[in-house]
């Protein structure tokens, strides 16, 4: 008897182990609640809500990890020039393409947050983006 009840626990952790349908069990993420890009994340570093480069994030979602990369993508309209409106808001031009610029400020704890919200008020500003990483993910 028990030779025949180990055979079909056996035999079940087999089908279960080939099964596409497995959920995967992730801890749920303890920490302060932030909302970047309209999306909700968790952060890492105890209560920590103020957005500066480096700042560990993770999806409650997902479960995956991020960190803020310090940059801040902005959409604008063509006839704004990337270097005069990194000039002018003092800010670091890292990169530009068409009517999009990828832009950080020169101290990396600037409040991302509170810089986004003044980029996004700036006239001829379409849209705003704080960068994140995704952990594990390489970069070009």
């Amino acid at each position: 008897m028990k030779a025949f009840v180990l055979t079909a626990l056996l035999l079940s952790g087999q089908v279960l182990a080939t099964n596409d349908g497995l959920i995967e069990l992730t801890e749920v993420p303890q920490g302060a609640e932030i909302n970047i890009n309209n999306q909700s994340f968790v952060s890492l570093e105890e209560n920590n809500t103020t957005l500066v480069k480096g700042l560990k994030l993770q999806s409650p979602a997902t479960g995956e990890v991020y960190t803020v990369t310090g940059e801040i993508i902005v959409e604008h309209l063509t006839i704004i020039n990337a270097n005069t409106f990194a000039s002018d808001n003092n800010l670091i031009l890292s990169y530009v393409r068409g009517n999009r610029a990828i832009y950080r400020h020169a101290d990396a704890q600037t409040d991302l947050t509170t810089l986004n919200a003044y980029l996004r008020a700036q006239a001829g500003v379409l849209s705003t983006q704080i960068g994140l990483q995704l952990e594990g993910l390489e970069s070009e």
